[in-house]
């Protein structure tokens, strides 16, 4: 078990430049598989991974295409995915769509059987490349058809800071930005400043029953896993407010993480993931991404910091970071 914080910083105050655009998102009848455990495990689909390169078109009759998105998901339970995609648009599109990108982070949700998408969806903007640098927001899905193929109406909700690609730059002082009392006066306004939450995140794994996590690579391996090898996993935490697993559950941790595949590197982490919260009538989810070390025969991790790329719902466009530490 560890817990996390979620620190909250002073709002800055910066102009952002909105784009808006609509389009239509096709769904193939099946995506390429790139991972599946051997191993059997109690929780159906989990840990299954997917390889999507989907067409954007202008319209539902395919009359121009806009772009296309592309990336990788993988079931954390049965009817839940995690998507971690790029949409990148065509070269023929005006500025600044024209051959730029954003990239996706998020929860994607299904039927219970795991077979149909959920007919509203919502995914968080993370960043993006060409004329849509530091790009932050969020992308709205809304199924419009069914049969014989699954089509989306997708609305792009894109926010670019005002000093990208412009001809002068903004000066951030990340110390000011992360500490809060090392802030001039009239910077840190406390009215602006969310609270700090903490939450706590519960993991098992394999060979205990009903593990929370499943390594998908290499497939069928078990603990202690041998040296020279990355293993990827994929996991689906509960999480509560205290260390007592009696109270509440008020979300669910779904994380991808990867090892390196050296003595030195085996016990660093990369790991990718969302936090899907229902805390207070705060509805959303929150991505995070970064490298923590993992200390060789404990399971547990010391004190690491883990960047906030993005969020949807209550916790859209979030940002900077979390802290995690052993419970």
């Amino acid at each position: 078990m560890d817990h996390m914080s979620l620190r909250s910083n002073s709002k800055v105050n910066a102009s952002y430049c909105k784009y808006v655009m609509s389009y239509y998102e096709f769904i193939p009848a099946g995506d390429t598989e790139v991972f599946k455990p051997l191993a059997a495990d109690p929780v159906p689909n989990k840990g299954i991974g997917y390889v999507k390169n989907n067409l954007l078109y202008s319209s539902r009759d395919k009359t121009k295409v806009y772009g296309h998105v592309g990336g990788l998901y993988f079931y954390h339970t049965e009817d839940v995915i995690e998507d971690v995609v790029t949409i990148t648009f065509s070269e023929g599109l005006v500025r600044p769509w024209g051959g730029s990108s954003i990239s996706l982070r998020g929860s994607w949700f299904m039927t219970p059987d795991g077979q149909a998408d959920l007919d509203k969806q919502e995914l968080g903007i993370v960043g993006g490349q060409g004329q849509f640098r530091g790009a932050t927001g969020f992308v709205k899905y809304e199924k419009v058809q069914k049969d014989p193929q699954t089509v989306f109406h997708v609305t792009c909700h894109i926010y670019v800071p005002d000093f990208v690609g412009r001809d002068h730059e903004v000066e951030i002082n990340l110390n000011e930005l992360l500490e809060a009392d090392a802030k001039p006066n009239g910077f840190h306004d406390a009215a602006l400043r969310a609270p700090d939450v903490t939450i706590y995140t519960f993991q098992t794994n394999p060979p205990a029953a009903n593990a929370t996590a499943v390594t998908i690579y290499p497939p069928g391996i078990l603990p202690p896993h041998p040296v020279g090898i990355p293993i990827v996993t994929v996991g689906n935490q509960p999480i509560r407010l205290t260390a007592s697993k009696q109270l509440q559950i008020v979300g669910t941790q779904r994380v991808i993480c990867v090892t390196g595949d050296t003595q030195d590197d085996q016990a660093w982490i990369q790991s990718t993931g969302v936090l899907d919260l229902t805390m207070n009538g705060r509805n959303g989810t929150i991505s995070y991404s970064g490298i923590f070390n993992l200390s060789t025969g404990t399971n547990i991790p010391p004190a690491e910091d883990l960047g906030i790329t993005g969020g949807t719902g209550a916790y859209e466009s979030a940002r900077l970071l979390s802290s995690v530490y052993p419970a």
